[in-house]
């Protein structure tokens, strides 16, 4: 199985079980799942959906939407 084979198919059982309303241990038991792998996938897919959550701080794109021709100003004496 493939690295990508196999976050799939625990993304799959992640998923499933969201949706099942089970413990993890009992969704584990009902699927035959060894729960300490379930753990680790979960936790690797809720950290990375936590951290896709949180804003990222940094510089941002300002475009103007007036078409406005700027005034001219007077120098300061």
């Amino acid at each position: 199985m493939t690295q990508q084979e196999r976050r799939d198919y625990w993304q799959q059982h992640i998923t499933e079980w969201q949706a099942s309303g089970l413990s993890g241990m009992a969704f584990c038991q009902q699927q035959s799942l060894t729960y300490h792998q379930f753990s680790y996938w979960r936790q690797k897919f809720m950290s990375r959906e936590s951290a896709d959550a949180q804003p990222q701080a940094g510089f941002t794109t300002v475009i103007p939407t007036s078409t406005a021709s700027p005034e001219k100003s007077t120098p300061l004496a």
